[in-house]
This record gives C-alpha cells, structure tokens and sequence, in this order.
C-alpha cells in the first residue's frame, strides 16, 4: 500500500493526481461497460485507518462463485490495461481493487 508522504510525492511527480485518473475512468468507462456494476467507492485509507489507496467496485446483482470471478478478472484488465497504456502502471500497482457485491444485493 503507499503512505500519505508517497502520495503526496506520487502527486508531485504526476503533477497530479493520478488515482483521480483511475477513478474517472472506472466511473466513465468500465461501470457502463457491465450491466451489474453500480459504483466506485475510493477510500484514502484502508480497515484499519492507515493511509492506503482502495477502490471498491460494487455490483448490484446476486452473482455464482463463477460469474463473480471472472468479472473480478475483466475489470482489473480492464483497469490495468488503461493504467499501462497512459503512463498511469505504477500508480495502479499501489492501489487496492475490490470487486464486491452491494448490499442491495443480498437480500
């Protein structure tokens, strides 16, 4: 995970922030790209309070263990392959993805 001071020096070297970028992305991009998809949520710090860069990816949809997986895997692709193609790869490799069912979906 990064710390605020190497997030503070990722913004810095970007002059920007870069998982602003990531963000926009995952909101413009890949939620219309799947049905289930509902929202991004980023957080600045992880469970236990500590400074980390997490995105959580919900779907509102009951989903198998199968179907779960594998559009875990097409969305971190999808993500990735964004990250690498504009210069975004290492901030991408300090940031959690959570691809994780809603709680509207439950029920």
């Amino acid at each position: 995970m990064i710390n605020y001071a190497d997030l503070n020096q990722v913004v810095e070297n970007y002059g920007y922030d870069p998982f602003e970028r990531i963000e926009e992305f995952i909101l413009r991009e890949v939620i219309p790209k799947y049905d289930c998809l509902a929202s991004v949520h980023r957080s600045n710090f992880d469970e236990c309070g500590f400074p980390a860069i997490e995105f959580y990816i919900r779907y509102n949809v009951k989903l198998s263990f199968k179907d779960e997986r594998v559009l875990d895997a097409k969305v971190r692709d999808d993500i990735r392959i964004f990250c690498k193609n504009n210069g975004l790869y290492d901030a991408y490799r300090e940031c959690a993805l959570f691809v994780t069912v809603s709680g509207d979906a439950i029920g």
